[in-house]
């Protein structure tokens, strides 16, 4: 049983990460004799490394001595240490607050019953979820269908109706309990919230705006569904704003753009057009996409080039299915869906 510790430090991490862009993957892993990671992936700068990997050849950078794969054990404990020196690695793949969210409206636009792992809603929903973070990138179950399905199980097993004397069970975790009395309680503001946050366009992964928790941070008890539903609602209130103080001078950027050169702010992939349609009401109107979503292209300088006007419906559409699209390719679906079926070439 191998038993050698691998020695490295913050810098010689950094090293081994550059060794392995400078040289590409694959050739990464043959030369070190290291196999692809299952499940623990140190996250840098968007990309994900194979963590087991990355310490053998930090290794040799802090002692010049090579360690192989067989040569020691990975796993929590080497987790541990990357996240000592202040490295993010996959592996805790605990549902979010705003996960839960929209995988309890879905059930609450059910009516609470059963869904399918074959539903389109229930992939629709998966490959959003999958969209918004890296790491379904290395880990191919990361919100898969089956994971959707499995917690939304846990969702209608925690309904308060479900379980005797309207105490709900604890499967799932706690916060799923949670989440689906705040649902009963609250079915139209809850609703209400994850609507918001599906306009939105992203969940905003990785920001540190945990569920509760006072402005600086500190924890705070939710001690009821009402509390919950008011918490909730103020952290989607809390997104919107800080996508809108990032994003918003190169929306109106964008929006300047398209009216200059089209005469319209439609969508771009089904030409709808809220101002057209809504008249006042949809003035001003659209929803602005990254062409291609930020965490498929890693942290880029966005520029207005970077940017689509979508309608919501197309906002939607682009992350339907086993991989999200690009407006390009949604506009050749759309296309092709109006062309024509019966005309006769002779005509």
């Amino acid at each position: 049983m191998p038993t050698t510790r691998p020695q490295f430090d913050r810098r010689s991490v950094l090293q081994a990460i550059a060794e392995c862009d400078r040289v590409g993957r694959t050739a990464f892993l043959q030369d070190s004799n290291f196999k692809q990671a299952r499940k623990f992936y140190l996250m840098h700068n968007g990309r994900g490394y194979d963590s087991k990997a990355i310490a053998g050849v930090a290794h040799r950078y802090a002692t010049d001595e090579r360690l192989e794969w067989d040569d020691f054990t990975g796993g929590e404990a080497l987790v541990k240490r990357f996240r000592d020196l202040g490295f993010e690695v996959t592996g805790d793949d605990k549902w979010q607050w705003d996960e839960l969210l929209l995988a309890c409206d879905l059930l609450h636009l059910n009516a609470w019953q059963p869904l399918r792992e074959s539903d389109d809603r229930v992939a629709a929903l998966s490959s959003f979820l999958r969209s918004q973070s890296p790491i379904s990138l290395y880990i191919d179950d990361f919100r898969s269908s089956s994971s959707v399905h499995h917690k939304l199980e846990d969702l209608r097993t925690a309904h308060p109706d479900r379980v005797g004397q309207g105490q709900p069970t604890k499967k799932g975790g706690e916060l799923t309990a949670q989440m689906a009395a705040a649902f009963v309680a609250n079915p139209d503001q809850m609703h209400a919230n994850a609507q918001e946050l599906w306009a939105s366009g992203s969940l905003g992964l990785g920001d540190s705006d945990g569920l509760v928790g006072t402005p600086d941070g500190a924890p705070s008890d939710v001690d009821s569904p009402d509390a919950l539903t008011q918490a909730v609602e103020g952290r989607v209130r809390q997104r919107l704003v800080k996508t809108r103080e990032r994003s918003g001078a190169l929306r109106s950027e964008k929006m300047v753009q398209a009216r200059e050169r089209r005469g319209t702010i439609a969508c771009e992939t089904c030409d709808f057009d809220f101002e057209v349609v809504y008249g006042e009401l949809g003035a001003g109107f659209i929803h602005v996409h990254h062409v291609v979503p930020l965490h498929f292209s890693g942290e880029v300088e966005t520029t207005l080039e970077h940017l689509v006007l979508l309608c919501a419906n197309c906002h939607q559409m682009i992350h339907r299915g086993p991989s999200w699209k690009t407006p390009e390719e949604l506009r050749g679906i759309i296309l092709a869906s109006r062309a024509p079926t019966n005309a006769n070439p002779t005509e």
